[in-house]
């Protein structure tokens, strides 16, 4: 069963998703920290204070939403810059030396 799972996975019968999952985690961190605050806004700060008002089913609507902000932000951020925002400062610390962020388009297509 595992062989025919990673079979239809190396396959490219869902490049969108994968594209789409690999631009989350290339900005993993960047997402974490904007999962955590706009949750933490939502459940504990906002005016609407959801902690413990949700129903099962709207915990996972709400997730889905959060899912698919994280994924078109993601996406949107990528085409322009190589990394998110905190994984670019994360990396020009770890090298003490700030690093290219703008992507830059080859003109030879």
């Amino acid at each position: 069963m595992l062989s025919i799972l990673m079979l239809f996975i190396k396959s490219n019968l869902l490049r969108g998703v994968k594209t789409a999952l690999a631009a989350v985690g290339q900005m993993a961190f960047t997402n974490y920290i904007l999962t955590s605050l706009v949750c933490q806004w939502l459940f504990m700060w906002s005016p609407w204070a959801l902690y413990g008002k949700l129903t099962y089913l709207q915990h996972h609507l709400l997730m889905s939403c959060i899912w698919v902000l994280n994924i078109a932000a993601s996406l949107l951020w990528l085409r322009s810059f190589q990394f998110g925002p905190l994984e670019w400062v994360w990396r020009s610390l770890t090298y003490w030396k700030l690093q290219p962020m703008r992507r830059y388009r080859s003109s030879f297509g």
